[in-house]
Order: C-alpha cells, then sequence, then structure tokens
C-alpha cells in the first residue's frame, strides 16, 4: 500500500521493514507481490526513462524522492516537517484527521502491550506524524498506510476492552463501519455545494481533485482526456516543458503511441529553450513548479496550458 500511495510514504515506513525482515527473515518474501503490485503504478515511467538512457541508479533516485538525478534545486524536502504551517493549511489537516475517526483513534491512544504491536503502534506514528506535517493539499493520501494499521490495532484494543455482551459484536461492527460513512458523507457535501474541500491551487486539466483522492475506487479518465485534449494543442516537434504530475500522463500517453514526435522535460531540466521556440515552439500543460521558466518569457493562454514566447 505504502509504494502505490507515494515513494516517500514508502520511506517513512522504511523502518518498520527492515524491523519486520530482522524478525522474520525469509518469511517477509510473502510480501513481494504485494510490493510489486504497488510499484507496478510507475512501471511505464520507469520504463520510459530506461529508452531515455537513465540508469537504474538515477531511475531509483528519481523514484525514492521526486527530484531529478541531475540537476539540483528545491524539491519534496522544502515541505517536510512543516509544523509552521499546520494553522495555514487547516483545512487539509482537517480532512487528514477524519481518517482517524473510527477504530484507528483507538489505535492511536490506547498504547498496545505486546512488542508486536507497538512496532506497529510506532510505525503507524511516525507516518500520522510526516503527513500531517507535509505541506501538500492531499496529505491526507500520505497517512493512508497508517490509518490502515491503526484500523487493525483500533480493532484489537477494542475486542479486549469491550464488555463480552450480546452488543459487543455490534458495536465492534459499528465502529469499523464509522470512517468510511463519514467520508462519504463528507464528499456527498462537497458534491451538493455544502461545503468546501481544499484543492491544489493548479489543478490538472481535466482533474476533479476532490473526486479523484476521495473517491479513489470509481472510475476516473482525467489523465487521457488531458492528453487527448493537449495532443491539438501542441504541434508534432515541439518542446513541453511540464512538472512531474502531468509529465506522468505524458510519458504514459507516448508509450501507446499519443503526442508522438513532441520533446518532453521537466521544468529543471536544462533544455534549449530559445532554440525550441524558434523551431516548433515550447508549452506549458500547467506553470505549478515551473514559474522559473515561465518568468522570463510571454506566456500566451492556449486551449490546455500555454505556449512560451520570447519578451
Amino acid at each position: 500500500m505504502a509504494a502505490s500511495v507515494h515513494q516517500l510514504t514508502f520511506v517513512v515506513l522504511l523502518p518498520l521493514y527492515l524491523q519486520l525482515l530482522f524478525q522474520h527473515k525469509a518469511r517477509v518474501l510473502i510480501t513481494l507481490p504485494g510490493f510489486m503490485l504497488g510499484f507496478a503504478a510507475a512501471a511505464v515511467a520507469v520504463i520510459n526513462d530506461l529508452n531515455a538512457g537513465m540508469g537504474l541508479l538515477d531511475i531509483a533516485h528519481r523514484y525514492m524522492t521526486g527530484a531529478s538525478a541531475t540537476v539540483a534545486g528545491p524539491e519534496w524536502e522544502g515541505s517536510l516537517l512543516r509544523f509552521d504551517k499546520l494553522l495555514e493549511e487547516k483545512s487539509a489537516v482537517a480532512l487528514l484527521l477524519l481518517s482517524l475517526i473510527g477504530p484507528q483513534l483507538a489505535g492511536l491512544l490506547l498504547f498496545p502491550r505486546g512488542s508486536r504491536l507497538r512496532l506497529l503502534w510506532s510505525a503507524a506514528l511516525l507516518n500520522l506524524v510526516f503527513a500531517i506535517s507535509y505541506n501538500v493539499t492531499d496529505r491526507f493520501t500520505f497517512f493512508l498506510p497508517g490509518a490502515a494499521i491503526l484500523t487493525i490495532l483500533g480493532m484489537i484494543q477494542l475486542r479486549r476492552i469491550l464488555p463480552r455482551t450480546a452488543a459487543r459484536g455490534t458495536l465492534l461492527s459499528l465502529s469499523a463501519l464509522s470512517a468510511p460513512v463519514v467520508i462519504l458523507l463528507t464528499y456527498s457535501l462537497y458534491a451538493n455545494g455544502v461545503i468546501t474541500l481544499p484543492a491544489h491551487k493548479e489543478q490538472l486539466p481535466y482533474r476533479d481533485d476532490i473526486r479523484y483522492f476521495m473517491v479513489p475506487y470509481l472510475r476516473d479518465r482525467s489523465a487521457e482526456h488531458f492528453v487527448r485534449a493537449y495532443e491539438p494543442v501542441v504541434p508534432k516537434g515541439a518542446l513541453i516543458i511540464a512538472d512531474w504530475t502531468p509529465m506522468g500522463a505524458m510519458r504514459s500517453a507516448q508509450a501507446i503511441g499519443l503526442l508522438a514526435g513532441r520533446t518532453l522535460a521537466t521544468c529543471d531540466d536544462d533544455v534549449a529553450i530559445r532554440a525550441a521556440m524558434r523551431s516548433n515552439g515550447v508549452y506549458l500543460p500547467r506553470l505549478s513548479y515551473c514559474a522559473t521558466v515561465a518568468q522570463d518569457h510571454r506566456l500566451e493562454e492556449q486551449p490546455v496550458g500555454y505556449s512560451l514566447h520570447a519578451e
């Protein structure tokens, strides 16, 4: 789950993995299919990086950090442990705290007795501290593994402390259902315009952030819609400069034959922008994370994104 949620969540839980490896040794191999399934989300991008000539170490560096392996610059580390931003981003923090409604809250507040359960509790607490202080709008998605761990711990603790009565099973079932009900109720209120939930300052074209993150089991074709709408905007031979999120969609598109003949570059890549302008043009799907590129040029708004021109 951590591998499929985000690489940083995987890194945060690394101490748990190492401890489990030390305790259980070869039995940990049964988790490999789950890790491979989680990592499969990055498979297309990895294949494209290999085809582009990147080495395995460079690809691993980019996957684990989200940073360029060749160009230095401010990356994700500037958003880590930003407790000073909690009040400023209180809506995003409140959305994360919804993940604690249900048996997860009992799992967090009731310290386990056994050493093995304490290990899981410590890992979940570390995940919570990381996620709540990670200064991004969708921070609650980074807490999914921790919420799952706390749910398991909470059910164990509730079974231990609740009296053995006829109502015990009903209470346990209701506690397990409370979190999904609250999440669905929150999304329903948002969908009907009753409440406003935090979203990215600049969302991806054709993507509803809240729907994408809060009901991920619903079919979402926003990446495909974006690429198909973007293809007629950008002529063949043009240079497209983008941050990593639309870049993933465009690399996947090129793997199946879309956006053929277009050159892709990240915002911090050292590319000949002036020469590309004189040729077939330079395009930006969005301005996020590419402000340094955009500030030195004149922007012309396109049906999707922008084109760059010399001042």
